[in-house]
């Protein structure tokens, strides 16, 4: 992944990244634990259950946490990877991957520790009916808000 990255950098373009899972991953010891993470079933139940036929569970705490402290220490990187994209074509930033990073300084951002009680999980599930495809997605308010 981290190549991906340093090649999305240097090309100003963004790169595909394939992640796989075997079932010995899947099935594992981790993935028993994630089951019995906190507010896992209570959410899950909130958009159908696990056994919908499409469920997926985000660590959303996680994700935000790499994003901010990503965005912190290399603020040019969104500019680089907005910069191939059609939304960054559509911003007039095709050309010129700078012209965010002269909108945005991601580095001002405070440290996450201090944006982590804002975030929690997040869970999706799907279902395909004979009337069509229902997306249902949830997340519930952090623990550490409620405090």
């Amino acid at each position: 992944m981290q190549q991906a990255a340093d090649k999305a950098q240097q090309t100003g373009k963004p790169q595909p990244v394939t992640v796989t899972f075997t079932e010995t991953e899947l099935t594992s010891k981790a993935a028993q634990a994630l089951r019995d993470l906190p507010g896992l079933n209570d959410a899950a139940q909130k958009v159908g259950g696990m056994g919908t036929g499409f469920f997926a569970m985000e660590n959303q705490s996680e994700t935000a946490r790499v994003a901010i402290e990503t965005l912190r220490k290399d603020s040019g990187a969104v500019g680089a990877f907005l910069g191939g994209s059609a939304l960054g074509g559509r911003l007039g930033m095709a050309d010129d991957a700078k012209a965010l990073k002269e909108w945005f300084d991601f580095s001002l951002l405070p440290p996450y520790a201090s944006l982590a009680k804002y975030f929690y999980l997040g869970v999706y599930s799907g279902t395909v009916t004979a009337d069509g495809m229902n997306f249902k997605l949830f997340t519930p308010t952090p623990p550490l808000l409620k405090k």
